[in-house]
């Protein structure tokens, strides 16, 4: 949960404007926005999901033509 600077009502995590006030969220001093959506960690994540996908996808075609 995060704390509006404004209203002092706590917000989601996933909130990038207060649900009570509509102030912009504000982390360790730094404004929130729908970029950070875009972080590092949440890039790894899809990278690693679509990776073992396309493993199972190649180990299916394999085992259907190779039996």
């Amino acid at each position: 949960m995060r704390i509006c600077s404004k209203c002092q009502q706590s917000s989601s995590l996933h909130d990038f404007v207060c649900s009570h006030c509509g102030a912009p969220l504000i982390d360790n001093g730094e404004l929130l926005s729908a970029l950070d959506l875009n972080s590092k960690p949440a890039k790894l994540k899809i990278m690693l999901t679509i990776g073992a996908l396309i493993v199972v996808a190649i180990i299916g075609f394999l085992t259907k033509f190779l039996s």
